[in-house]
């Protein structure tokens, strides 16, 4: 499931929704809430850069979930 989650496009889902009924506010506002997130790692004590993904959702959030199932 982790792999399925991590390859959801985010043009897709928005593509999608739209097709569901979704009006372009709410698809703009869903969107906002899965593209804002950003990861940096650390190793040994030094953190990397933040870089921010390009697709996926994130498991822990719950709107996810019900994203995953309109996909």
């Amino acid at each position: 499931m982790e792999k399925v989650y991590d390859r959801i496009e985010w043009n897709f889902l928005g593509k999608y929704l739209a097709q569901f009924g979704f009006s372009d506010t709410w698809i703009h506002r869903i969107k906002t809430c899965i593209s804002t997130i950003s990861y940096s790692i650390i190793l040994n004590y030094i953190t990397s850069a933040v870089f921010h993904p390009s697709l996926g959702l994130r498991q822990v959030d719950p709107l996810s979930t019900y994203l995953f199932i309109f996909c």
